[in-house]
């Protein structure tokens, strides 16, 4: 009875063992990638940063204000592209809109001409 006990003991132990080395994995793992994205997040940032300073340093600020203008003009672009297709759906979808009044406005004309 006494051996029972002691393997019951020493089993939940190593369970114990597994569990808190399972967790602290785990738990390190998220860690690692929370801060990783941190960092690929600080890079972008820097090597924004270093164009600048290139750009400065060579007394050239032409060439980096001319890449960011094209920068935004193409993200400008996109948004033009986007606000056609809204554009478009809107008028889509007050077209489906006019359609269906007239044709509750004709339901209505014909079941009184029936009457």
């Amino acid at each position: 009875m006494y051996f029972n006990t002691i393997a019951t003991n020493q089993l939940w132990t190593l369970y114990f063992i597994i569990y808190i080395t399972v967790v602290s994995i785990v738990i390190a793992n998220v860690f690692v990638g929370l801060f990783l994205a941190d960092i690929d997040q600080l890079s972008q940032q820097q090597s924004h940063d270093d164009i600048i300073h290139a750009s400065v340093k060579q007394k050239s600020f032409q060439s980096y204000a001319a890449h960011k203008l094209n920068q935004l003009h193409y993200k400008i672009g996109g948004n033009e592209h986007e606000n056609e297709l809204m554009r478009r759906q809107v008028r889509h979808i007050e077209f489906i809109l006019q359609q269906h009044q007239q044709m509750k406005h004709q339901d209505g004309l014909t079941s009184s001409y029936s009457e």
